[in-house]
């Protein structure tokens, strides 16, 4: 049975390989979605058959996966795209708790003489990775959902006192089970204290940087999962857990890097660190725009770069955004859309979005190809963004949002801001771009503007006459 689980296990492998080399592509991601689930599926069902455990056990497992099939059905269904990096974060944090769960369960249940130190010090690892993930996660997806305050960081006293004492504790319990693997209590201090880890961890860290932590976040929960995998003598999980650990902290890194921070940066504003405050932000009066004045303007461009943000994926205006550019297209307007890393909150979200609504990849261009060409731009539509464009984040040393790189959208010839508000971003910096001499807002629901407008310019717009400035 070993050689055949082996194969089995290889081509598993194999099958998620070849998955990630398909998501890599907007155009055959449902190919590599469906590849992940057949090696699975292959891993489960080899695991199953290997173990062999008593037949009501079987039963037990097979309600799990009936039960877990269900709620995950379920929540794909009913979770909407701008909720989609919340769900992410939930996702996250159950495969870790999943697999802290499975090394606690594994400790406590083994006998003495089967728990060697490499199986304790395994499992141990695992413990304080799981439980760090799960709780983090979860404090991320709080954030996200507004049920804790999500931009602006959350600077708990003491805080790095805290971490540093709760990583500690914990490498001491760890080596306690590496010096007596036959010990089982230290796993439950051990848990509490990674518990405890993952909430000082994520609490702390601004609201710019907490894309990048969920990704990095994603990377850890694939690697708790090896950890267990190893604890457990699994191949497959190895396998698996590695390949996403990989892929994962790639995804991390290069989200830092696009935002001008590092893995270490972030966490040490995690451990003690913090943003500052939100900066002098915008002070001038901000110029508000009808529908019918926007539409006048859009009538007359011939270059047009469309902003989507956060915003515009709450409001579920993708497909208004697609309808307008289609308009403009042919009206003979090059369109185009900017898309920065951290729109959505979530990497590549806003990519997944604009591909739910048929915007070629061809037409979607990120932060390095694009910001050369906003000053070319007739106008900028930006349409739910704000600190992806916020000009702070280069001139204010005091905004939290200070050195990351941001879309030129400043730069173009008139700047067109659809917003609900004109207040800060996630990151609760003030936007200066609001109430620059070339930018103007038309205020309300994203999908309700935008389509206005298109209905607008169905009908020939007219011509432009901005209202005069108001207070912001």
């Amino acid at each position: 049975m070993n050689g055949a689980a082996d194969l089995a296990y290889l081509v598993a492998a194999l099958l998620f390989v070849a998955a990630m080399k398909a998501m890599a592509s907007a155009r055959t991601a449902r190919l590599g979605v469906l590849l992940i689930a057949a090696g699975v599926l292959v891993a489960v069902l080899v695991a199953l058959l290997g173990t062999a455990p008593p037949a009501l056990t079987y039963v037990y497992i097979m309600a799990g996966l009936l039960i877990g099939a269900l709620l995950g059905a379920a929540a794909a269904l009913a979770v909407r795209m701008a909720a989609m990096p919340a769900l992410v974060a939930v996702f996250n944090s159950l495969g870790a708790l999943a697999s802290a769960l499975v090394v606690l369960a594994a400790t406590w249940t083994a006998s003495p003489a089967s728990r060697t130190r490499p199986f304790a010090v395994a499992a141990g690892i695992t413990s304080l990775i799981g439980w760090a993930v799960f709780t983090g996660s979860l404090a991320a997806f709080a954030r996200l959902q507004g049920i804790v305050p999500g931009g602006r960081p959350i600077l708990l006293p003491r805080r790095r006192t805290a971490a540093l004492g709760a990583l500690a504790g914990a490498a001491l319990l760890i080596a306690v089970l590496g010096v007596a693997p036959a010990q089982r209590w230290p796993t439950v201090p051990l848990a509490l204290l990674a518990a405890g880890l993952g909430v000082i961890g994520v609490l702390p860290i601004g609201g710019a940087d907490l894309p990048a932590a969920i990704a990095l976040l994603n990377s850890l929960a694939a690697l708790a999962a090896a950890g267990a995998g190893v604890a457990m003598v699994n191949p497959g999980l190895i396998i698996a857990g590695a390949l996403v650990c990989a892929s994962g902290m790639v995804l991390a890194v290069t989200m830092c890097r696009a935002m001008n921070r590092s893995p270490a940066a972030i966490l040490r504003a995690a451990v003690g660190g913090g943003a500052a405050g939100a900066g002098a932000g915008a002070v001038r009066p901000i110029r508000r725009w009808t529908v019918e004045d926007a539409a006048g303007v859009l009538e007359g461009a011939s270059r047009v770069i469309i902003v989507p943000g956060y915003g515009l994926a709450a409001a579920r205006a993708q497909h208004a955004a697609k309808e307008l550019a289609d308009l403009l297209a042919a009206r003979g307007a090059q369109v185009r859309f900017a898309i920065h890393p951290a729109a959505g909150r979530m990497p590549g979200h806003m990519n997944v979005l604009l591909a739910e609504a048929q915007v070629p990849g061809e037409l979607q261009f990120d932060l390095d190809a694009v910001n050369a060409d906003f000053p070319d731009a007739d106008v900028a539509v930006v349409i739910g963004a704000n600190d992806v464009v916020n000009p702070a984040a280069r001139t204010d040393a005091g905004s939290p949002l200070y050195g990351m790189p941001i879309l030129d959208a400043a730069r173009a010839r008139t700047v067109l801001v659809v917003n609900r508000s004109d207040g800060g971003g996630f990151a609760g910096a003030c936007n200066p771009l609001f109430g620059a001499d070339n930018a103007a807002m038309v205020l309300g629901d994203a999908r309700d503007v935008v389509a206005r407008i298109n209905g607008l310019l169905k009908r020939g717009g007219r011509a432009v006459t901005p209202s005069a400035p108001t207070a912001g």
